[in-house]
């Protein structure tokens, strides 16, 4: 009897020594698919204006609603080659979002901004995303105007990614953990401002980085993020001195994104800012 529970002992001492501190952690999973729905960023909208607070909301709609392609990961491997034929990812997109904001003169050439977005996702209307950062203003002349934005940003999506296990267990298991924090993005909107003309023209281009998910797995983290190139001409026309009314387009490439059905994201949208 002895001798059993002395056996028993110096194994649990073995195991506390192998996997208590510092020992060989199983396997990682490795990665199979995943399933996200979650809005296309798009960098907020603001104008160098001579007014101190901006108040803006906009109503954009987007085609299409769904892309598929294959990403990389990291922290893991894929379980699988990546395939044209077989895509490792599902991006569900909001047909409608909704996004409102305010941008703050903090002095003649900088401004602080927050912007909140909701979309239209498969259980109805939910926050999904938000915006925080600081605008640089610049003005070469009176009639035309330039603004550099630099933020982070935070798009909420649901994911459910499919994982195997590793030798000897091969069975494959899904989870819709998805642990993602912000992402930077930067942004320049040039456009004239002439008081003669009923409509003015603007373009932004802005670029992002956007977290699909990640995943805690073995004190290791398994994610994959891609980078989005977004173009947005547009038209102003100022409907009095405290209101400006803004339509314009929005077309997204997402780098990172291979064999993607979509070459990118197609958005319209309607802005209207109240100038304080």
């Amino acid at each position: 009897m002895k001798t059993i529970i002395k056996m028993f002992l110096l194994f649990l001492i073995n195991f506390s020594l192998t996997y208590g501190y510092g020992g060989q952690p199983p396997p990682l999973p490795s990665f199979v698919s995943s399933s996200v729905e979650g809005q296309v960023h798009q960098a907020p909208l603001f104008l160098s204006d001579t007014n101190k607070v901006t108040i803006f909301t906009q109503v954009s709609l987007s085609t299409p609603t769904a892309v598929d392609g294959n990403i990389d990961i990291n922290g893991t491997v894929s379980a699988y080659p990546k395939s044209s034929n077989s895509n490792n990812l599902n991006w569900q997109i909001p047909g409608i979002s909704f996004n409102t904001g305010a941008s703050i003169k903090m002095g003649s050439s900088a401004e602080i901004f927050g912007t909140i977005k909701l979309g239209n996702m498969s259980r109805g209307f939910k926050v999904s995303g938000s915006d925080f950062g600081l605008g640089l203003l610049f003005k070469p002349d009176k009639n035309f105007r330039g603004r550099l934005d630099l933020g982070l940003s935070y798009i909420a999506t649901d994911a459910e990614t499919i994982l195997k296990n590793s030798f000897p267990d091969t069975a494959t298991y899904s989870t819709t953990e998805n642990k993602k924090g912000v992402g930077p993005f930067i942004s320049l909107t040039l456009n004239t401002s002439r008081q003669e003309w009923t409509v003015n023209p603007y373009i932004q281009v802005s670029f992002c980085r956007l977290t699909f998910f990640s995943i805690e797995s073995y004190r290791n983290e398994i994610y994959s993020a891609i980078n989005l190139l977004a173009f947005s001409p547009g038209i102003t026309y100022r409907l009095s001195r405290k209101i400006l009314i803004i339509a314009g387009g929005n077309f997204t490439i997402p780098f990172g994104l291979e064999d993607r059905s979509s070459p990118g994201i197609i958005s319209g949208y309607i802005q209207t800012n109240f100038l304080l």
